[in-house]
């Protein structure tokens, strides 16, 4: 399964909710998206009685999966398993100038702007069922995901 970086959104210090409006219109044209990965550190409780990050971007339509581990070398088809289109220009830029952690080498420094990074990886981190774009929480309950919660379909 070929992962493909073909747009970005990049923001800051923007509500749940807010975001969830901006990812909706940037994916209006995409058609066959039926759900997109996002840091399964979204889906945590965070102290509050509300919902979680997650919860609150899904209850305004947007279609979320928490990230999984999946990248894999494609011996069959021997094509590249990640490509990033040039017009993901931040995301190249901050890629190679990546601090490591002093503590970690293998991990980048967290203190440093790793957002693009992170999101990255938690599409690399993802495990597709059969293809990721075909993934449809309104049937899951009929293919081989169980979801843990059965009112938000993850």
């Amino acid at each position: 399964e070929q992962l493909i970086v073909y747009r970005e959104l990049y923001v800051s210090k923007v509500l749940a909710k807010d975001l969830a409006h901006m990812v909706l219109e940037a994916e209006e044209e995409d058609g066959t998206m039926r759900c997109g990965i996002l840091d399964s550190s979204c889906w945590h409780k965070r102290g509050d009685t509300g919902p979680s990050l997650a919860e609150t971007m899904m209850i305004e339509g947007c279609k979320w999966r928490p990230s999984d581990r999946r990248l894999q070398v494609d011996e069959f088809t021997e094509e590249p398993n990640l490509i990033i289109t040039s017009n993901c220009t931040n995301l190249i830029a901050q890629l190679p100038i990546l601090p490591l952690d002093k503590r970690n080498p293998e991990d980048i420094d967290t203190k440093s702007e790793d957002h693009l990074y992170d999101a990255l990886r938690y599409g690399v981190m993802s495990r597709p069922r059969s293809s990721i774009w075909d993934y449809d929480p309104t049937t899951a309950k009929t293919s081989s995901f169980t979801p843990s919660d059965p009112v938000m379909g993850y």
